[in-house]
């Protein structure tokens, strides 16, 4: 059996998926000029660029790259966050009445991603929920009275006291 080549096999995976070139460029991040020649044939997309398309789909690099292997690569860790991310979920999430336009515009955005960068997204979100757990955390302690000192009967300990007391 012969080999295909990048282009034929880009063509399948547009066809596959029912996307058109510009779709592929916004998902990937490669410019749409460029999708046009590697479909045309007039260039090969070099490794990471075929690393870009096969995240994006789930597709086995192998593939792309016209050997005789499956269409689609097994679903790993790494994948797991693409595996799920095709056009259906974008019709799904515009269709939520629970959410604002700029909450599905959150979700849109993120399924975007290319998985290295989604996990960059959720390190931050991570970091913003812990500091933002902190800040409560702190709010609350500033709302209580002491427990880590013993206070000796009689001191007075507010504020104004405190502030008046030439001591401090």
């Amino acid at each position: 059996m012969e080999r295909k080549n990048c282009a034929e096999r880009l063509k399948e995976l547009l066809e596959y998926f029912g996307i058109k070139q510009n779709d592929l460029s916004k998902r990937t991040g490669i410019p749409k000029s460029a999708i046009s020649m590697y479909i045309k044939g007039e260039r090969v997309p070099k490794q990471n660029r075929i690393s870009d398309i096969a995240d994006a789909y789930n597709i086995n690099e192998a593939w792309l790259m016209g050997f005789d292997v499956p269409m689609k690569r097994q679903i790993s860790d790494r994948d797991i966050g693409n595996a799920f991310a095709n056009d259906n979920l974008f019709d799904i999430i515009d269709n939520i009445p629970a959410l604002s336009p700029h909450e599905k515009s959150h979700f849109t955005n993120y399924l975007q991603l290319l998985e290295i960068n989604r996990k960059k997204a959720d390190d931050y979100v991570e970091q913003l929920l812990s500091i933002q757990q902190m800040d409560v955390e702190l709010r609350l302690n500033a709302a209580h009275a002491r427990t880590d000192i013993d206070i000796p009967e009689g001191v007075d300990t507010s504020e104004d006291d405190i502030m008046d007391d030439e001591n401090f």
